[in-house]
């Protein structure tokens, strides 16, 4: 069976677009802990976190 060149593009993109939208393990030891890295310094980071949780 043959797919339409339409119907292959919107499968395509649907796919690529799922495949970004899934969520990126981040390195775990098993301990429950995530490590990533951040897109911040040490120091905003910390005060990024101190800050979000004062706010709870």
């Amino acid at each position: 069976m043959t797919m339409s060149t339409g119907r292959l593009c919107s499968t395509l993109a649907l796919a690529a677009t799922l495949d970004a939208a899934a969520p990126v393990q981040a390195g775990s030891g098993g301990d429950g802990v995530v490590r990533m890295t951040s897109a911040y310094p040490m120091a905003e980071t910390i005060t990024r976190v101190r800050r979000d949780l004062a706010a709870k």
